[in-house]
């Protein structure tokens, strides 16, 4: 029987979060061709955390507001347009420092303790810099359809990640620094597609290739966190330049019989660093492909198996050289090949069971570096919808 918690006796954490807000979505037919359609989302997300005595309660607090427009004009049966865009704002409303007042925590410039002490910006300050954000993110898109069978669309799109509370102030288990400084990536889409039915079987296919400015990764910092005798090396996540993305998706639904279906999608996606190219893009794999065969031997219980297969990706394990010139070591993941399988009986229309097993041939694997993905599982799910 346990008698400690998270490896301290008799002082465990907690958590206390909440989310509150409003969606507001509208559509008007304005004439025959001519949608318009307006969104509004606002949100509110608070965190608070302590330790079991309760001494010290912190807060970090965020309002998120989103309103978004969209026209589309058909011009006839095979050639519509559709324009738009949205405003997205973060406002940071509390950032307390949750290392702020507590005893025995050091920060090193090296694994050993030998340098100067460091405390500047991660326990002297009792609220962090609140960066408030805001991005527009316009688009364009042009469909078409030449036959009943093959159509296609062309598209420009602006997007952007605002980073959220935890990815500026989250400590993370003493495992990252924050980075109140972090600013949103944004991102400039370019793609064009189609998709062709062909009897049984359709097939779709897109070209795409985007601009990402102040892409948001992250990487080790030549600062260590002392606890006990142990020293671990922090990360911290960082705008680290402009990334290019290009590549190609290919998919396909194949239905011989109304009992028999094959899914695929290949994806291929090639990320690089204008800036710095030995500064590596991580967890994201060049090559992605996944199969799925779904096969009804009796009504309304259906056996999938899945083929799922990952190229090799980068993780950061490290630095090395002497600040402040120091570059990130990085690890190969190798490349993943997982088979999973899973039967689904539907008892009635609103409920449904499931027995499956997960990563059936016991492949040892993983995604990000030192944390594996879990071996053979089985697993049973009981569904009911309402």
């Amino acid at each position: 029987m346990y008698n400690t918690f998270n490896g301290t006796a008799g002082n465990p954490s907690w958590y206390d979060e909440y989310a509150k807000g409003a969606s507001l979505e509208s559509g008007v037919k304005l004439t025959a061709d001519n949608t318009l359609k307006m969104a509004l989302h606002y949100k509110i997300d608070d965190h608070q955390e302590g330790g079991a005595n309760q001494a010290a309660v912190y807060e970090m607090k965020d309002t998120i507001s989103s309103l978004g427009i969209e026209d589309t004009h058909t011009f006839s049966k095979a050639l519509s347009l559709t324009i738009g865009a949205s405003y997205d704002r973060e406002e940071i409303d509390t950032a307390q420092n949750t290392q702020y007042g507590k005893p025995n925590t050091n920060y090193y410039n090296d694994g050993a303790g030998v340098s100067q002490n460091t405390t500047t910006g991660y326990t002297t300050s009792q609220e962090f810099a609140h960066g408030d954000t805001s991005s527009f993110n316009p688009m364009i898109k042009l469909e078409g359809q030449i036959d009943d069978s093959l159509s296609w669309y062309g598209g420009i799109s602006g997007k952007s990640r605002i980073p959220s509370i935890k990815d500026r102030y989250s400590f993370k288990f003493n495992t990252f620094v924050p980075n109140p400084a972090l600013d949103v990536e944004k991102t400039i889409n370019y793609e064009v597609g189609g998709t062709k039915s062909l009897g049984n079987a359709s097939f779709s296919g897109a070209l795409f290739y985007a601009d990402v400015s102040d892409y948001i990764q992250s990487a080790y910092i030549p600062l260590w966190y002392k606890s006990g005798a142990t020293y671990t090396q922090q990360q911290q996540l960082q705008n680290v330049g402009k990334v290019t993305q290009k590549g190609f998706e290919l998919s396909t639904v194949y239905a011989p019989f109304e009992s028999l279906s094959f899914e695929g999608s290949y994806t291929y996606l090639k990320m690089t660093n204008e800036v710095d190219e030995s500064q590596k893009i991580t967890d994201v794999p060049k090559e992605k492909f996944i199969a799925t065969i779904a096969y009804t031997p009796i009504e309304n219980l259906t056996w999938f198996n899945t083929y799922e297969y990952d190229s090799e990706r980068y993780a950061a394990t490290g630095t090395t050289g002497t600040a402040p010139n120091t570059k990130n070591l990085y690890s190969s993941t190798g490349c993943v090949s997982v088979w999973n399988t899973k039967a689904t009986l539907r008892a009635t229309k609103a409920v449904s069971f499931d027995l499956g097993i997960n990563n059936v041939f016991d492949r040892n694997f993983y995604y990000n570096y030192g944390y594996p993905e879990a071996g053979r599982s089985v697993f049973g799910n009981i569904r009911y919808k309402f």
